[in-house]
């Protein structure tokens, strides 16, 4: 599976995973920006891979 598809599938859990993170509630986040956070937090990317995405 290709990380746009894996991020369009989990839009909503990744994107309050990042507001957490930045303690941003509301802050607007891109598909880009998601696949991003997914390249380069440790978590994100092993959750990824598991559900067989490709980073």
């Amino acid at each position: 599976m290709r990380l746009r598809q894996y991020v369009r599938d989990n839009r909503d859990h990744l994107t309050a995973y990042v507001r957490q993170a930045l303690g941003r509630p509301t802050v607007k986040l891109t598909t880009s920006d998601l696949e991003d956070w997914i390249r380069n937090d440790e978590s994100l990317y092993l959750a990824a891979k598991r559900a067989g995405a490709n980073p």
